[in-house]
């Protein structure tokens, strides 16, 4: 039954959402300090955020060069498909279901075994009705005197196994099972309240529930200056997932089992009472014909015509239980359970057959819907600082070569692509659902320092203002549209502490790229420095665009001589599984 349930098993690890390519870098010391980095990037992600800080560094002296790898990424959970899961625990529930699935067809063979062989050397329940019928077709009702001993013995035995009162007879231990599938499979018995479980988690907590991750990593070799500045940077963001709708056909079927199985249930507890009546009527009837020949050879004509009334009305309610069609037909109930058979009236599935769970493998149309791209920017830096009037403003532009790669695939749960192709994750041959586009575009940015030793810096970005659009290979458009961000920050190198300070504004709400909310980033944050060799950050950013999209953040640096370690850490501060995130950059300056 494990197939049926696949849809389960697959919202583990196929929920992913994709996310849009925010106004931000996966930087390490941008990151610790909320994000922040318009006005204020170091070294490591000056082009990706503003160009022109190039030539408005505050470094030591105008020699020296920065190379810096860096890596980073995110996840952000917004429906808290993580902790739903995690506290639904669809994988043992689905172990759960397939456990109660094997119990019912287990029982049910059980039933099948009983009507067809018997327990415990006595008659199966089909024989011993079909005994029964026999000896009744040929009884003159007119003349019990002519019933046959051997005929009395095949009743005799017939009735043990119809006894409901002996533990070991056939009917006892049929109705024993069925009682235990009534409590598997009946009414509110525990596959219904599983599968009712298992259908809520599906459609309340995962269908179109979001789940967003992404990656990148970057390079970059800058070399500062007033005059003029350059720099070459290469950056990649990663983004994918996608989401899994559960279709109202499959949450049907899911209920068709349970309508299955309790008439299931009912039509095998039908047996019961019509068998039980046949077994006390055949040893009613034999017992009379022992009073009435008793009575007979006793001369009592009065206890023989009791006798004999007692002994007809047990006959017609034997009639009655093996006649077809009758009130008291123990052989179509007993047929009714062999022979079960239900399709679903909502889903067109067969769910049992011949009186057992089918194992016809159902058509799942529940789909998943993965959704990726890989954003690389090639960037040349430029930078120099311009005296406007009277004012030392620094102009950036950062042209580049911009390659994006679309990934698309969508599937039913079952196992089948957009193509009808069986879907091996292990051999999947990415040509058939990757696009390919390379364009340019291109970034400019102005800073400005002013202040006191200009500890003051403010600064305008705008990125991708060129644009583009892109469609996957399922139709599906992926937008780089143009965005901007301005920003302020304070910087005293001067003070032992060399204090940093920084806030940042998305200036346009940048649309999203997958299924997922747009961004619109504030950001602040700080930092401190410890004897010039340890960096403590910390920050804050909230999503302007979305409610309760705020993350707190930490970083930390280590800067021995020449070389800059930083790691930071990003999470939501209600629920660190809503969003999460991590980077880490090593520089040399030289």
């Amino acid at each position: 039954m494990s197939r049926r349930f696949s849809l389960g098993a697959v919202v583990l690890f196929t929920t992913f959402n994709a996310h849009a390519i925010p106004f931000t870098v996966l930087d390490a010391r941008t990151m610790g300090m909320g994000g922040t980095g318009v006005s204020s990037a170091p070294l490591s992600a000056i082009i990706p955020y503003n160009p022109a800080l190039l030539s408005a560094y505050p470094y030591r002296d105008e020699d020296y060069i920065s190379v810096t790898p860096r890596f980073g990424f995110y996840l952000g959970d917004e429906d808290e498909v993580i902790k739903n899961v995690d506290d639904f625990k669809p994988e043992d529930k689905v172990d759960e279901l397939d456990g109660l699935f094997q119990e019912v067809n287990d029982l049910s063979t059980q039933l099948t075994d009983v009507i067809e062989n018997g327990a415990n050397g006595n008659l199966g329940i089909t024989d011993a009705v079909a005994n029964i019928s026999g000896v009744v077709a040929s009884v003159n009702s007119s003349d019990f005197s002519t019933v046959a001993a051997q005929d009395i013995t095949t009743l005799q035995t017939a009735a043990a196994a119809l006894d409901p009162d002996t533990p070991t007879s056939s009917l006892a231990v049929y109705i024993e099972t069925s009682n235990e599938v009534n409590g598997v499979a009946g009414t509110n018995g525990k596959l219904e309240l599983k599968l009712n479980e298992f259908v809520d988690f599906l459609q309340d907590d995962i269908s179109n529930s979001r789940i967003g991750g992404g990656a990148a990593g970057g390079f970059a070799i800058v070399v500062p200056s007033k005059k003029f500045a350059m720099g070459i940077s290469i950056d990649a963001n990663v983004i994918g997932g996608g989401t899994i709708t559960i279709e109202q056909q499959d949450t049907n079927l899911l209920r068709d089992y349970i309508a299955g199985g309790t008439t299931f249930v009912s039509t095998s507890l039908d047996v019961n009472q019509d068998a039980a009546t046949l077994g006390g009527s055949t040893t009613n009837f034999v017992a009379e014909l022992a009073a009435f020949q008793q009575a007979t050879t006793d001369g009592d004509a009065a206890a023989a015509a009791q006798a004999e009334t007692n002994a007809t009305t047990a006959l017609a309610s034997m009639l009655d239980c093996t006649t077809t069609g009758g009130t008291c037909d123990v052989q179509s109930s007993v047929d009714a359970v062999s022979n079960y058979n239900f399709t679903g009236s909502n889903s067109g599935e067969v769910i049992f057959q011949n009186g057992e769970v089918s194992n016809t493998e159902p058509e799942l149309t529940s789909t998943i819907h993965l959704f990726g791209a890989v954003v690389t920017d090639m960037a040349l830096g430029l930078s120099r600082e311009w005296n406007i009037s009277g004012r030392n403003i620094s102009i950036g532009i950062a042209p580049k070569l911009q390659r994006v790669d679309v990934f698309d695939i969508i599937f039913q749960i079952d196992g089948e692509d957009q193509n009808g192709q069986e879907l091996d994750f292990d051999d999947i041959e990415v040509a058939d659902y990757h696009k390919e586009y390379v364009a340019p575009n291109l970034d400019i940015g102005a800073a400005y320092r002013f202040g006191f030793n200009e500890r003051w810096t403010t600064g305008l970005s705008l990125k991708n203002l060129m644009g583009g659009s892109y469609d996957s290979a399922e139709g599906k458009e992926v937008t780089i549209n143009p965005m901007a961000r301005t920003g302020i920050s304070y910087y005293n190198r001067d003070y032992f502490l060399k204090p940093k300070f920084a806030v940042d504004l998305d200036l346009t709400s940048n649309e999203p790229t997958g299924f997922e909310d747009g961004t619109q980033f504030f950001a602040l944050g700080g930092e401190i420095d410890l004897f010039r060799t340890i960096q403590l950050r910390a920050g804050y950013r909230t999503n302007l665009s979305s409610s309760n999209k705020e993350v707190v953040t930490a970083g930390l640096g280590l800067s021995p001589a020449f070389v800059h370690i930083n790691v930071a850490a990003f999470a939501n501060p209600g629920n660190y599984q809503k969003e999460f995130g991590g980077a880490f950059d090593l520089g040399i300056e030289f």
